[in-house]
């Protein structure tokens, strides 16, 4: 288990250089290596922050020096995957800090500030489970779960956040001095979100019972039904399996729209499925939790043409732009996992990997021009404007992590067995879903031993030729 009194400069090390992967495209190689040797530069103490934390943790980069919720969930994947475990644990270990003392992981702490009005998308169960095994401690896991429960329970499904309809909502009740520009209610809740900004939530985001908070509740559920039955509790695995059953039926009931097969945030005004308003690419966390049925993950991915463009998925579909970044022509880090990792769950694996390597191959391209990772990217013209409140930045962690996850966990196919669903869709061989240019080439891969079965693995690509759409 990691020590909460270490000073994290063993964790923040550089890991490995035997942690590398060689591709038959040196662009996305070369990329990985930067990730895997860039950890420490974007690695703070916990302690410089208003509310300090116990260990050490990985800021986002440009002029965000803080630490940040969802940001460090994306974080962490990158961590596993370049066997930063001890970085990694002590980030969740932070977050179960912060629970204990706040109710809740802030939305982000700076050295000014400690954001406790709100919180961001809730990834704690999600982030247990990628540091769970490397810790194997049950006291540890006990603690954790303890953490989980207290958050769910007193405030992500309780008032403000739960609304009449048993769902959950973004609210930001605000007073604290953690402001947005513009400060209001609809701009607070926003930024709970994450997508700040966005015209997908339209002019009051309180009134709207997101999609993909309900469907991180729900996988919220599942896991605690899981990481329960690791610690021997039959009883509390059976009601956290019954609170997700009944919310995948709420979900079906409110937030998925039949004669679009699309799942669509609803209006509290109107109790129906907001439509002045773009269809984002938030529709796809159900596929990321689990959530959704053969028949709705089928829809789901006959939707992608409405995001996918030469360069990866954007953020909303066409036609809404209005200078927000959370929009159309900008894709993220973060929706890039949630659709990849989403389709690749579901059984789309040819999809998974073709949307995941365009974005891979964008990042790349652009670190060879640049020398950065950038924050977010216009993934139909790359050398267009890429909208936003404030300018691109530079850095950038969750970039970073999302990239060697997909690259390795969505491109490859070496995943985690402990962090595959159990439900999910039976094995098949990666490599006929890889690119015909791939195809009879040998690709060596080197990663840590934890948390896959060996450290070297060599993946010969089928002479199948891929399907592709």
């Amino acid at each position: 288990m990691v020590n909460s009194q270490d000073d994290g400069r063993n964790q923040s090390a550089p890991p490995t250089r035997t942690t590398w992967v060689e591709t038959p495209e040196p662009g996305l190689n070369h990329t990985f290596a930067y990730v895997r040797d860039c950890w420490p530069e974007l690695t703070r103490p916990g302690a410089w922050l208003a509310f300090p934390l116990p260990n050490p943790y990985v800021r986002p980069g440009g002029f965000f020096k803080m630490f940040v919720y969802w940001d460090s969930y994306f974080i962490l994947l990158g961590l596993v995957v370049q066997g930063q475990w001890g970085l990694a644990t002590g980030i969740v270990d932070n977050m179960i800090y912060a629970v204990e003392r706040l109710g809740h992981v802030p939305g982000y702490l700076s050295s000014k500030t400690a954001c406790v009005s709100r919180s961001q998308p809730p990834f704690l169960t999600s982030a247990i489970r990628e540091v769970a095994p490397f810790v194997n401690d049950r006291d540890w896991l006990a603690r954790a779960v303890a953490a989980a429960e207290r958050e769910y329970l007193g405030y992500w499904t309780a008032q403000p956040h739960l609304t009449h309809l048993g769902l959950s909502r973004y609210v930001d009740p605000g007073n604290d001095g953690c402001v947005t520009v513009p400060d209001t209610p609809h701009h607070r809740a926003m930024a709970e979100s994450g997508w700040d900004n966005t015209a997908r939530f339209g002019d009051d985001t309180t009134m709207i019972v997101p999609v993909d908070l309900n469907a991180q509740l729900f996988r919220y559920e599942r896991d605690l039904a899981d990481l329960s039955t690791m610690l021997g509790r039959a009883g509390d695995a059976a009601v956290w399996h019954a609170r997700a059953t009944n919310r995948k039926e709420l979900i079906n009931r409110y937030l998925w729209v039949d004669d679009e097969g699309f799942y669509r945030d609803l209006d509290l005004r109107t109790g129906g499925p907001l439509r002045a308003a773009p269809r984002a690419l938030s529709a796809f966390v159900p596929l990321w939790a689990g959530l959704a049925d053969p028949s709705q993950a089928a829809s789901m991915a006959a939707h992608l043409p409405m995001f996918e463009h030469d360069h990866g998925v954007a953020t909303t579909e066409p036609g809404w732009a209005d200078g927000d970044q959370h929009n159309y022509p900008t894709g993220w880090a973060y929706s890039h996992w949630y659709v990849a990792e989403g389709l690749f769950r579901a059984g789309y694996r040819d999809d998974a990997v073709r949307i995941s390597l365009k974005w891979l191959r964008l990042v790349a391209a652009k670190f060879e021009q640049t020398g950065a990772l950038l924050e977010r990217y216009n993934v139909v013209d790359p050398d267009g404007q890429t909208p936003g409140r404030y300018p691109v930045q530079r850095g950038f962690g969750w970039t970073n992590g999302a990239f060697a996850a997909l690259l390795t966990r969505v491109v490859l196919g070496i995943r985690p067995p402990d962090l595959e669903p159990s439900d999910g869709p039976g094995a098949r061989d990666i490599a006929s879903s890889l690119p015909t240019s791939w195809r009879g080439k040998e690709i060596p891969v080197h990663l840590p031993r934890y948390p896959w079965p060996t450290g070297t693995l060599r993946t010969i690509v089928a002479t199948a030729a891929p399907r592709t759409r």
